[in-house]
């Protein structure tokens, strides 16, 4: 990590260091050669069948010709998959540069913090205005430096060799902005989250409307072009049966993408702040039905076998956390209200959020001291339960 100040303003910055990323990076260049050997396959595929199409012919030869709409619905669904195909291997061509040659930059400067990422000869380049600033942090996971905004926390640098080097970093960047080195404790609300009035005067929070309309108009537009695909292939029964499960397939997707963005445009969750509680309820068009009813919220966090960090916002009946139910009964006393991988930065400040405008308690499960409080009553449950509790017990790891 190099910390410096330039013309621009206060300036760190990091390279790509490390063996270990030396068989991660190997792996990625065997990958991106299967990759680029089905890139290669599928388009030579899609050219034959366009030949195909404009003339005639057979895709092979020796083979019988395939009908027009049989080629424009296979056609259709390698070019659905070649795009996802495509993403992929961009995404992981630019972890490949990244792992290899890869620099990361910051510049504190006047009119706000420019990052710059560089991955080989490519540049990406995010600004956050100064008044879009809140906090510089370490992030928990893998330890980046990260910094909240009004639009949620964005990663700035990635750690180094030194993790300590980051708690210096960002107590330089947040007395250069003369930000507070902790978040606030009124909270924040995340920036895929609104604030309205309900129909009946009461305060409620949402998922911003707006990626909810971009939902409804993706599914839309799939259920045009899957229905005009089973129309199309309707049109060839009087010629062939041979396509009437494709027809069948398109026209299922078609239905479901319909009924889909049906479901998304005239239903959605609400969550009503009241005085003590709060409630989540389904309101469909203008009618609203109660769900669920806590009195307080909880932050959690879970791993998966790949020991990927995720974090849950939870809603808890009860003002008390509930760290001892059984899996049978937490179902019951307990109901997710969001969740994110990674950083648990945006979910803490929307918990303050909540419970200082619903006057609720908020329990951060997520934190170090926790968590070691939460083993610790483990170990002990097991050391009661008999020897072979003890025994397990003894190999738990220490807090």
């Amino acid at each position: 990590m190099k910390v410096e100040r330039t013309f621009a303003g206060l300036e760190a910055s990091t390279r790509a260091h490390g063996l270990l990323r030396l068989p991660v990076a190997a792996f990625l260049t065997f990958w991106l050669c299967g990759w680029l050997a089905g890139e290669v396959t599928v388009l030579v595929i899609l050219a034959k069948g366009g030949w195909a199409l404009l003339s005639g012919e057979p895709l092979n030869s020796g083979d019988a010709p395939m009908s027009g709409s049989g080629l424009l619905f296979v056609g259709g669904f390698l070019l659905v998959w070649l795009t996802f195909w495509m993403i992929g291997g961009i995404a992981a061509g630019r972890e490949w540069l990244r792992i290899v040659f890869g620099r990361e930059r910051a510049v504190a400067g006047p009119d706000g913090l420019l990052i710059e990422k560089h991955f080989g000869l490519f540049t990406e380049r995010t600004f956050v205005p100064r008044d879009q600033l809140r906090r510089f942090y370490v992030a928990s996971g893998k330890g980046g430096l990260s910094i909240a905004t009004t639009r949620g926390a964005k990663p700035v640098l990635a750690a180094s060799r030194g993790g300590d080097d980051l708690g210096s970093v960002a107590t330089a960047f947040n007395t250069e902005y003369r930000l507070p080195d902790q978040p606030p404790a009124e909270g924040l609300l995340p920036p895929d989250w609104t604030e309205e009035r309900s129909p009946e005067n009461e305060l409620i929070v949402v998922r911003d409307p707006g990626g909810r309309r971009k939902q409804v108009r993706v599914l839309r537009a799939l259920g045009v072009v899957f229905g005009l695909a089973a129309l199309v292939l309707a049109g060839s029964l009087s010629t062939t049966l041979n396509t009437v499960p494709l027809m069948l397939m398109a026209g299922a997707v078609a239905v479901f993408a319909v009924l889909g963005a049906r479901r998304l445009a005239n239903r959605r969750e609400e969550w009503v702040l009241g005085a003590g509680f709060v409630r989540l309820q389904v309101r469909r068009n203008h009618w609203a039905t109660s769900v669920f009813d806590a009195e307080s919220v909880q932050l959690e966090e879970s791993r998966d076998s790949d020991g990927d960090v995720s974090h849950q916002l939870v809603a808890v009946v009860g003002r008390d956390p509930l760290t001892s139910l059984t899996l049978s009964n937490r179902s019951k006393h307990r109901t997710l209200a969001t969740s994110m991988t990674g950083d648990p930065t945006d979910l803490r400040a929307f918990g303050h959020w909540v419970a200082r405008h619903s006057r609720i308690p908020f329990h951060d499960r997520a934190t170090e001291a926790a968590k070691a409080h939460d083993l610790e009553e483990t170990r002990r449950k097991l050391s009661e339960s008999g020897r072979l509790g003890r025994w397990l017990a003894n190999r738990l790891p220490k807090a």
